[in-house]
């Protein structure tokens, strides 16, 4: 009865998942931030996965590691985008929700928090199957941060 209910549940994750058209598409990408709280950079890394039944949805689960010397930190993100139009124009803004597990450590001491994700940006397309973004982000939660950067999707075919 479990691995039929697992299996059940599996096939329909993987069928909300699958992109319903061209436009939209299974991207990964590469991202550089700058936190303006605490003047650090961020190097990124995401997985851009559409929600088939609604356009302009996408679930991306991300990476980011604070460039410093201490503390170490990093933190694991599982956003949701809203792109106001898909990658049929040349500008296509956005904006998004979600979930940040941000975790440090720091002469022994270390600690996890859970935030809030509130962003907006913008997709640009060229042409090709590299799609430069920019980003605006707030993180609320015990780990507060503002910040700006931009970075690359490339969509899989």
């Amino acid at each position: 009865m479990k691995t039929s209910l697992f299996l059940s549940a599996l096939f329909a994750a993987v069928f909300v998942l699958i992109p319903s058209s061209a436009q939209a598409q299974t991207a990964v990408g590469v991202s550089a931030q700058y936190g303006l709280d605490y003047e650090e950079f961020q190097l990124g890394a995401e997985f851009h996965v559409p929600f088939r039944p609604v356009e302009g949805l996408s679930f991306v689960p991300n990476f980011e590691y604070y460039v410093q010397d201490e503390p170490t930190l990093f933190s694991v993100n599982a956003d949701v985008h809203y792109a106001f139009g898909q990658y049929t124009r040349t500008f296509t803004p956005y904006v998004g929700l979600g979930l940040a597990i941000t975790r440090w450590s720091f002469n022994e001491r270390d600690n996890t928090d859970a935030g809030l994700n509130i962003l907006g940006g913008a997709n640009f397309r060229t042409g090709g199957n590299a799609v430069p973004f920019f980003q605006f982000e707030y993180r609320a939660g015990d780990f507060e941060d503002v910040s700006i950067g931009g970075g690359l999707r490339f969509l899989l075919r």
